[in-house]
């Protein structure tokens, strides 16, 4: 996400299960995660369009905007680090290099971004994003960008940037105070 450009939203709910591990390909989507080296090195390759929104909260209802074509081809290292254990899975600190396709945009060139990836296991019968929120710090306030995700059974996560990566918003009821 580039300051001042709208945030980019995809919806593909329909996309059948596949036979081999880490594809995923649906009517608006291709999507492949492949494992080069276990805990060391990953690739992400995404095909899509997008809908540009010019209010992030679009994405929590409607979501209408304009058809936006994005691709991407990222290469994430572990740089050395381990993994740490969570309760349900691990985290892993390390590094991404790539590149970020946006139609009437110019590519943006990830030369060395720090990530943190996790890993989870879904639990039978959990709903939603499992057992527990992803392991990243809860925030009040904020003044980054902003990227809402609504699961298909509803449950929603608010993913904040912060001055120190990505965090999620904490959510306040009608009346204005912070659950």
């Amino acid at each position: 996400m580039r300051s001042g450009e709208p945030l980019l939203h995809v919806v593909d709910w329909e996309i059948p299960a596949r036979t081999e591990p880490g594809l995923a390909k649906g009517e608006q989507l291709w999507a492949e995660i492949l494992c080069e080296d276990p805990l060391e090195q990953w690739t992400i390759g995404n095909e899509t369009t997008a809908v540009a929104l010019d209010d992030p909260d679009d994405a929590l209802g409607v979501a209408h905007g304009s058809p936006t074509p994005v691709a991407c081809d990222i290469e994430w290292y572990a740089a050395g680090s381990t993994p740490t254990r969570i309760d349900d899975g691990f985290v892993q600190h390390g590094v991404a290099h790539g590149v970020i396709e946006v139609a009437g945009r110019p590519p943006m060139i990830v030369e060395e971004w720090r990530c943190v990836r996790w890993r989870r296991w879904w639990l039978p019968g959990a709903a939603g994003w499992g057992s527990t929120p992803p392991p990243l710090p809860v925030v009040a306030a904020h003044t980054g960008r902003r990227a809402p995700v609504v699961g298909e059974d509803g449950s929603s996560v608010d993913f904040v940037l912060v001055p120190d990566g990505w965090a999620i918003r904490r959510p306040i009821t009608a009346a204005g105070e912070l659950r």
